[in-house]
Formats: C-alpha cells, structure tokens, sequence
C-alpha cells in the first residue's frame, strides 16, 4: 500500500476562458469558485485528477521545489496547477509566473490511493474517502490571497468522482514506483481561482492534519505551510493554451497514497 504523503499546495494549472464565479469569495480582484463547480467542462473534483497526473509525470516532481523553478513544468490548459509540498518538510516559498487568462487549482491537504486499498478497505475509494474524512478537520485548514483569509474552507471537499489512471515517472516525490495505476482515488481540500489580476499576488495555504490510526497502519501528525509569490502576467485573450499536460503529495507505504496539501 503507499500512501501519499502531505503536499500542502497542491500544484499548478492553466486556462483560455475567463468564467465569473458568483458570490465568490474576492480578494484584490481574486475569486474562488463554490466547491463542486463545473470549470471549462470539469468539476473541481475532475481536474484534481489532472492535478495528480500533473504532479506525477517528471521527477523530481514539484512537492521537493523549494523555489518555484519547476512549477511551469508540464503545464498547459485552462487551468494552471500550483504544487504543496511533503508533510512536515517546514514552511516553503515559491515565486511562480502565470498568464492571467488561466484558473489557478490549489491543493490544501488531501489523499490519493492507488495500486489497491490497504487491509480493511473495500476499494481504493473508501480507503481515500476514510483518509480525508479521518486526517483532515477543515477547521485547522488555512488560505489567504493576498492577506484575505478565503472562507469556509470546509465547503471545498473535493473527490476524483470516478477511478482514474495514473502515470508516474521514476525518480517521482511521491514514493509511488514508476508505473501504470489504473485505480487511483483522490479525496481532499482544494481550492480553484479565477484568474488573477496582473502583478504581484501572495497566496498561503497549508493545514495540519489530524492522527489516524486505520488498523492495519497510522497517521502521524503533520503539517503542510505553502507561500506562492504569483507574478501574473497579462495574456491577449487570442493567445490559446495547448491540451493539459499529464499530472500529488505523497507518502509511501505499500499500495496507500497519501496527499497532504
């Protein structure tokens, strides 16, 4: 079972189509679209999919960055993906550049699974499923944009929705061994912004999770502590974005894949 360990910030995404978000929470121009919304033809809960197939395919990955120099690996779509970080691993900062045509997906603390579930669960979906229930309380998340704490946090669970494939390179940050998973299950907290502002944005995210003892293994305690220094640059709206690259933060323990931020 591996699990995957804790990616504060999640990672990074792209976009063509700027979309509105109603009564979305705004800070400095910034807005946060409702949980389970539908963006460019996915819900959260899909592109979170794309995220970890993102976050999978070159090694190193994003979740060892300590600077930001990887973060436009890979990317391409509507929707550009920002990285967290391994549990624990400290408070990191990053200085990230992305055109402000494109929805930026951030992760908070969440859980993939793959390769099969540990002893005691059903299916790759129930163990994900359990993990977030169990390890993250949305009271001890935190984001802010640009010094504005976004609100209830705990309205953006999101889950894959169905069992997706996995791709994962050598050389990975998860701990998952290279290969082809054709069961993977995320469940977490995540956040998906509209396009920012042109200039000089700060967003901050992280959480602490919550023990769990499952039985058959335990959670320890951690912590995930992400600062994104985000220079938004100004795209013509001609400009468009090519098909989003393949796409976690993961600790590893046989088949469990644990992401925490």
């Amino acid at each position: 079972m591996c699990r995957v360990m804790p990616r504060g910030l999640g990672l990074v995404l792209t976009l063509s189509v700027v979309v509105v978000a109603v009564g979305g929470p705004r800070a400095r121009g910034a807005a946060v679209f409702p949980g389970q919304s539908t963006v460019d033809g996915k819900t959260v809960g899909q592109w979170t999919s794309e995220w970890w197939k993102w976050a999978e395919s070159f090694g190193p990955g994003p979740f060892s960055d300590t600077t930001g120099a990887r973060s436009n690996l890979n990317q391409g779509g509507p929707v550009y993906y920002l990285a967290g970080s391994g549990g624990n691993a400290g408070p990191i900062t990053r200085s990230v550049t992305v055109g402000s045509d494109r929805k930026v997906l951030v992760p908070l603390i969440n859980w993939i699974v793959a390769a099969g579930a540990d002893p005691g669960f059903a299916d790759t979906r129930v163990e994900a499923n359990a993990l977030a229930t169990n390890t993250i309380n949305p009271a001890n998340l935190f984001a802010t944009i640009d010094g504005v704490a976004v609100p209830n946090l705990a309205s953006h669970r999101e889950e894959s929705g169905a069992l997706f494939t996995l791709d994962v390179v050598a050389n990975n940050d998860s701990g998952f061994p290279p290969g082809t998973y054709t069961d993977a299950y995320g469940d977490g907290y995540w956040l998906m912004l509209e396009p920012l502002s042109p200039g000089q944005h700060t967003l901050h995210f992280g959480g602490t999770s919550t023990p769990y003892n499952a039985g058959a293994f335990t959670i320890d305690q951690f912590a995930i502590d992400v600062t994104v220094n985000l220079n938004v640059v100004p795209v013509p709206a001609a400009v468009w974005w090519g098909p989003v690259g393949a796409a976690c933060a993961i600790a590893w323990r046989r088949r469990r894949l644990a992401r925490r931020g």
